[in-house]
């Protein structure tokens, strides 16, 4: 039987579960080892295909910036304590707290930017012919307004929304630049 894993790259590789993942007898299975579930397995594919729309959009952003001879930066914005969010928030307003989100993220001014959804509370912005100052100064922006935005609903839930921003550049790419090298898990 085999199923997904992920590596620590997002590259996908097919392994069978090892023997001592199968539990033999009730002792195994008291200290918790055990076949993985259809879930987990069924939850690997999805991450592996957002990684994947993720690595080809930074492969094209990197060719069309080595092209032009343009610095190359992604901004990754994260909802924080996502859990403790959608407690706070209700199933009903945490979508409304990620669109909110999301439409700060694509209204940032800077052309040719590009925002896609990377996983759950996770966005990449990609913004070509910016270099890290600018980018720093982007990521910043989108993190105070987020928390300007979860101030100006008026309740203690919304307060609690908050993001944080991580930034990398690459000023030139050169020909054997790996596009992944800018994403780092």
């Amino acid at each position: 039987q085999e199923f997904l894993t992920e590596s620590a790259k997002g590259n996908a590789t097919t392994a069978a579960p090892a023997e001592s993942d199968v539990p033999r007898n009730r002792a195994d299975a008291a200290r918790g080892i055990s076949r993985p579930t259809f879930a987990a397995a069924a939850a690997q594919p999805t991450a592996v295909v957002v990684d994947t729309v993720l690595a080809g959009r930074l492969s094209a952003a990197v060719a069309a910036c080595r092209t032009a001879r343009q610095p190359l930066s992604l901004v990754l914005i994260a909802i924080d304590r996502l859990g403790e969010l959608a407690f706070a928030l209700g199933p009903d307003n945490l979508p409304k707290a990620a669109e909110l989100t999301a439409a700060i993220c694509k209204k940032t001014d800077h052309p040719d930017l590009e925002c896609l959804s990377v996983g759950d509370g996770v966005w990449a912005v990609l913004l070509p012919d910016c270099d890290r100052n600018q980018a720093v100064t982007i990521a910043s922006d989108i993190v105070s307004n987020v928390h300007r935005l979860g101030q100006s609903r008026g309740s203690d839930a919304w307060a609690k929304l908050s993001t944080s921003a991580g930034v990398a550049t690459v000023s030139l790419p050169p020909r054997n630049f790996a596009p992944s090298n800018l994403v780092e898990k």
